[in-house]
C-alpha cells in the first residue's frame, strides 16, 4: 500500500517536472518571439516615420512651386 502511494507521488511529481520544463522552453521562445517582433515594429515605425517625413517635403516642395506658378 505504501510503496503504491510513493510510487504514485513519483510519478506526479515526475509529470510535474517535465511540464515545468515544457513550459519553461516555451516561455523561452514566446519571449524570443516577441523581441523578433518588437525588432520589427521598430523597424517598420522608422521606416513610416521616413516616408512620413519625405512625403511632406514633397508636399511642402509642390506647394511651394504652386505657389511661385500663380
Amino acid at each position: 500500500m505504501e510503496n503504491t502511494v510513493l510510487d504514485r507521488f513519483e510519478r506526479q511529481v515526475d509529470a510535474l517536472l517535465r511540464n515545468f520544463e515544457r513550459l519553461k522552453r516555451d516561455n523561452i521562445a514566446l519571449r524570443t518571439k516577441q523581441h523578433v517582433l518588437l525588432n520589427e515594429r521598430n523597424a517598420v515605425t522608422t521606416k513610416t516615420d521616413k516616408a512620413i517625413h519625405h512625403i511632406r517635403r514633397l508636399i511642402g516642395r509642390l506647394k511651394a512651386i504652386e505657389s511661385t506658378e500663380e
